[in-house]
C-alpha cells in the first residue's frame, strides 16, 4: 500500500529524524570586503566645555586634540580641519552641544554627519573622550554610518518657532489646571456648570472674582446666555469660601493664563513671517489649492494660515488628508521642511524615520516581540497620530 503525503509534512518528517531545524540559507554581503571609503575624515566627542578632535594620523602629528566650546574655538575648529585637508566630519547628537559647531561646519563647506549617540557608543574597554572622537573616525572612514535628517536653515527657523508655541500652550493648560484647583478647594464649582473655564463666560466670572465681587448674582451676570445649564444652577456653584491663600493663587494662575496666552499670540506672529517667506518662494502660481474647510480647533487656535503655507512647500493640501488638522499640518512643515522628499529614497525609509513601523527583536530565527519605537520628535509623533486617526476611520 502506498501512501501519499504532502511535501510539507514529508519536510517535517525529516527534520523530525534529523533531530534540528533545517538551517535556512541567506546571503549577506554588507561588511564582506570591508576598506576605507572616506579616507578625509574627522571624528567629534561633543561636550559642553570640550570638543575633542580626531583626524587620520598622516595628516598631522599631534591628530586628536582638545578644543574648548566657546566661539572663538569653533572657528578654530574649522581652520585646523581645512588644514589637514578633512572634508567629512562625524559627531553625536549631544545634547544641543552639537548645533552651533554643526551650523559652523556646514557654512564652511563640510559634509557633517550627525549620528544618534546610541548607535555609536559600541566600543569595548575604557571610554575616554579621546577615544570616543577615534572611534567616530574610524567609522565614518569604513562607511559605517549614514547622516540624521536635517532640515535647511529657514526651516528650523520656524521649527524653532513653533516648539516654542508648543511650550506656551503648554503653560497655558498648567494655569488653567492650577486655575481649577484653587476654584475647587474654595469650593467654587464651576467646572460642573461651564464645559471651558478658559472660555469666554469662564474668564469673566474670574476677572470679577478676582476684582472682588462675591454677590452669585452679580457673577451670574458674566455667564453667556448660550450655557446649558441654569440659572439656579450656576449660582448655586458659585458660592465659595474665598480663603485668601487659595484667592492668591487664582490671582498668579489667572496672570500665568493671560502671559501664556499674549505670548502664543507673539509666536504666530513671528510664525506666519517665516512660513511666508519660506513658502512663497516655492509657490507655483499655475497650481491652484482647493479648501479643505476643516474647522480649526477654538481653543489655542493658530493664527496662521497653514493650509496655504504647506500647498506652497509642499505642492499638494495636506489638510485634504483625513486626520491631519491645522497643528499637526504645521507640525509637518516644520519639522521636514519642504525638501525633505529629496532625503529619502522611498516612501519605506520615510515611514521606518517616523517610526511608523514596528520594530522587530529576531532572534534564534523567532520573533521575540514586536514593538512601536516611541516617538521622540514633533514630527514623528505628529505622523503617529495622524495614523491612528486614519486607521480608526471606516
Amino acid at each position: 500500500m502506498q501512501i501519499s503525503a504532502s511535501p510539507v509534512l514529508i519536510q517535517n518528517l525529516h527534520l523530525l529524524q534529523n533531530g534540528s531545524k533545517e538551517t535556512k540559507k541567506s546571503q549577506t554581503g554588507k561588511f564582506s570586503g570591508l576598506k576605507i571609503i572616506n579616507p578625509d575624515s574627522a571624528g567629534i566627542d561633543v561636550g559642553s566645555s570640550l570638543m575633542q578632535i580626531c583626524v587620520p594620523a598622516d595628516r598631522c602629528e599631534e591628530n586628536n586634540r582638545a578644543f574648548g566650546s566657546c566661539t572663538k574655538d569653533l572657528k578654530a575648529i574649522c581652520a585646523w580641519l581645512k588644514e589637514c585637508r578633512i572634508s567629512k566630519v562625524i559627531m553625536e547628537s549631544t545634547g544641543i552641544y552639537w548645533v552651533q559647531l554643526f551650523r559652523m561646519l556646514q557654512q564652511e563647506g563640510f559634509d557633517v554627519y550627525l549620528v544618534n549617540a546610541a548607535e555609536a557608543k559600541n566600543m569595548c574597554g575604557r571610554k575616554t573622550d579621546v577615544e570616543d572622537a577615534e572611534w567616530l573616525m574610524v567609522l565614518l572612514a569604513y562607511g559605517m554610518f549614514k547622516p540624521c535628517y536635517q532640515s535647511d536653515a529657514q526651516s528650523r527657523k520656524l521649527r524653532a518657532y513653533t516648539r516654542l508655541r508648543e511650550q506656551y500652550v503648554e503653560m497655558s493648560a498648567v494655569a488653567v489646571q492650577r486655575m481649577q484647583k484653587a476654584k475647587e478647594l474654595m469650593n467654587i464649582k464651576l467646572t460642573e456648570v461651564i464645559s471651558n473655564v478658559a472660555g469666554l463666560s469662564g474668564l469673566r466670572i474670574i476677572q470679577s472674582i478676582l476684582k472682588g465681587e462675591r454677590c452669585s448674582e452679580k457673577l451670574y451676570e458674566n455667564v453667556d446666555s448660550h450655557c446649558k445649564a441654569s440659572k439656579e444652577e450656576i449660582m448655586a456653584a458659585l458660592e465659595g469660601t474665598w480663603d485668601d491663600d487659595h484667592m492668591f493663587a487664582l490671582a498668579m494662575s489667572y496672570d500665568d493664563y493671560i502671559c501664556a496666552q499674549a505670548k502664543i499670540s507673539k509666536c504666530d506672529v513671528e510664525i506666519e513671517k517665516c512660513a511666508e517667506a519660506m513658502s512663497s518662494a516655492l509657490c507655483e502660481q499655475s497650481k491652484v489649492m482647493k479648501e479643505s474647510k476643516k474647522r480649526a480647533y477654538k481653543k489655542n487656535a493658530l493664527g496662521v494660515n497653514v493650509e496655504k503655507h504647506c500647498f506652497r512647500a509642499f505642492g499638494v493640501n495636506l489638510m485634504a488628508i483625513p486626520g491631519v488638522s491645522h497643528g499637526t499640518a504645521l507640525a509637518l512643515l516644520s519639522e521636514l521642511g519642504p525638501g525633505f522628499v529629496d532625503k529619502f529614497a522611498t516612501s519605506k525609509k520615510f515611514c521606518k524615520w517616523c517610526n511608523l513601523v514596528p520594530n522587530n527583536k529576531i532572534s534564534g530565527g523567532k520573533m521575540l516581540f514586536k514593538q512601536d519605537v516611541e516617538a521622540q520628535e514633533q514630527g514623528w509623533s505628529s505622523s503617529q497620530a495622524s495614523g491612528s486617526v486614519v486607521g480608526s476611520l471606516k
